[in-house]
């Protein structure tokens, strides 16, 4: 979980206590940062719900939070494999390792040393991400990195949330967006090496799903801790109507039984059931959810109760009846 101020206070130097304390203050009154941090966060929460539908990440383990009050870093962060991102966004032309915006402000370079000493401290595994929106200001900032903070990654990114740039920067980006389109939808592509972003209808998806996510991530509340899980239910929510999302309710029951397989992992998304083995082999069932497949596959689990994975492999090669 991301830390809160008692969590952090015994690694921390004289003054640092208040000024953690005070970083967080007033968190959205720089509208424009704001929004730029918005726009950043959300290309990584929907690549988190993409790799959720393809079962290649935990949802629930999976934890995300903005403007966080107990973080040098804190304008978002992830913890993906129990290993923590820590991300700083900066919109402004004029950024610099050692620039202060006031007597009292600290630098992004003491920022992030205050940052990596506390997770060496703590002995957690973390990564650094600084984002910023001039292209020229990243370029600087690559060349000026001071010591001792090789391991933070600065990259350009952005302001304006356009499919083909997006993509410019993030290459999975069309592969993320096919695989949260509906499934009838998806399959009109099959065979095709990449989602044909470039065609108008193609293009006006992405951008609907980008909405999507930058609206959902402008209304995270500040210091909040959420599961991907609970952020694409909100996400696909807003969804429903616009994209023919459809319910994927799995029986209790279903669900209960499988959760107790050790080496398995689920997760459900418009009537498809995504599932990894050893953490490794990715695969869905070949069944619907609401529909009669899915009721078959729902009765097949019921009555073998199968405890390992090599008891489920039968059922999960659709070998569950007529």
């Amino acid at each position: 979980m991301f830390d809160q101020i008692e969590d952090v206070k015994d690694y921390l130097a004289d003054g640092e206590l208040d000024q953690v304390r005070r970083k967080n203050e007033g968190g959205r009154s720089n509208l424009v940062g704001h929004q730029y941090e918005v726009a950043y966060a959300s290309i990584e929460v929907l690549r988190l719900a993409a790799q959720m539908v393809m079962a290649s990440l935990d949802p629930d383990k999976t934890k995300i939070a903005a403007q966080l009050r107990a973080s040098f870093v804190d304008d978002f962060a992830i913890i993906e494999r129990g290993v923590f991102w820590w991300f700083e966004m900066k919109a402004g032309k004029d950024v610099r390792w050692d620039k202060k915006q006031s007597k009292t402000a600290r630098s992004i370079e003491e920022n992030f040393r205050s940052m990596i000493n506390i997770d060496n401290r703590r002995r957690r595994k973390a990564f650094y991400r600084l984002v910023v929106a001039d292209a020229d200001a990243a370029d600087n900032l690559v060349v000026s990195c001071p010591d001792g903070l090789e391991e933070v990654e600065v990259i350009h990114f952005p302001w304006a949330l356009i499919p083909r740039d997006v993509e410019a920067h993030f290459p999975d980006f069309q592969e993320w967006v096919r695989w949260i389109l509906p499934a009838r939808k998806a399959e009109t592509f099959k065979g095709l090496e990449l989602y044909p972003i470039e065609a108008s209808y193609g293009e006006a998806e992405a951008n609907a799903a980008l909405r999507q996510f930058r609206g959902f991530v402008f209304d995270m509340r500040p210091a909040t801790t959420y599961s991907i899980r609970e952020a694409f239910k909100e996400i696909d929510r807003a969804c429903l109507g616009l994209f023919g999302w459809e319910t994927d309710d799995l029986d209790a029951e279903v669900a209960s039984i499988l959760d107790q397989i050790p080496n398995f992992q689920f997760v459900t998304f418009n009537g498809q059931l995504n599932y990894v083995l050893y953490e490794r082999i990715t695969g869905s069932v070949p069944a619907r959810l609401g529909a009669d497949s899915g009721r078959r596959f729902e009765s097949a689990v019921r009555q073998l109760k199968p405890r390992t994975v090599d008891a489920l492999k039968p059922i999960l090669r659709g070998k569950y009846g007529p």
